[in-house]
């Protein structure tokens, strides 16, 4: 008769000794730390092939828009509009969560001048609160035509940020030749 091969004994195959080095006593290493992913800071952007790390508190962001000049003309006593275009770099320094500090530097084309704005800005954290900015101007003429060379002002505004773009509109007012400039801007803020 066949042996059943459920009782058959199950050989285990021999016994190896296995020399080991002997113990080394020293501090075990510490626990692998997990790095956290930081959630996106609002002052990290990531636009296509740009991408900039700026400090906390500090916002870099281009603007581009339409203008028109409302310039008083002493000789006729009258004013006559000069639409034209603009486009600059603007930061944004945050003081607090709500108060802003944003100079910039913006190219107005049809003048052929710089301006220099340095505003203050309350900027509310609900995006459908406006931000509100007010503060002076310095511009300087680069036409060499009959535009003055220099002039300041006061300048007041509002606008939306809403995720990485801005939408907002401006008036100018130069104090030392009466012309005001009142316009329109759009931007990315990086």
């Amino acid at each position: 008769t066949k042996p059943n091969s459920m009782f058959v004994p199950h050989r285990h195959p021999p016994r190896r000794s296995v020399c080991h080095p002997p113990p080394v006593f020293c501090t075990p290493p510490p626990p692998p730390v997990e790095e956290l992913d930081e959630p996106p800071s609002d002052r990290k952007t990531q636009l296509g092939l740009l991408s900039l790390d700026l400090p906390s508190g500090l916002q870099l962001g281009l603007r581009v828009g339409i203008n028109t000049y409302i310039i008083n003309n002493s000789d006729y006593y009258r004013a006559f509009f000069d639409d034209g275009m603009q486009f600059g770099l603007v930061l944004d320094f945050a003081v607090s969560k709500w108060f802003y500090i944003q100079p910039s530097l913006m190219y107005i084309h049809t003048r052929h001048r710089l301006e220099l704005p340095l505003l203050l800005s309350l900027k509310f954290p609900a995006f459908w609160l406006p931000r509100l900015n007010a503060g002076p101007y310095l511009g300087v003429s680069i036409a060499g035509d009959d535009n003055p060379l220099f002039d300041m002002g006061l300048g007041l505004g509002t606008g939306f940020d809403i995720w990485m773009f801005y939408i907002g509109t401006f008036f100018n007012y130069g104090v030392s030749h009466s012309n005001g400039k009142l316009g329109l801007n759009v931007g990315v803020n990086l």
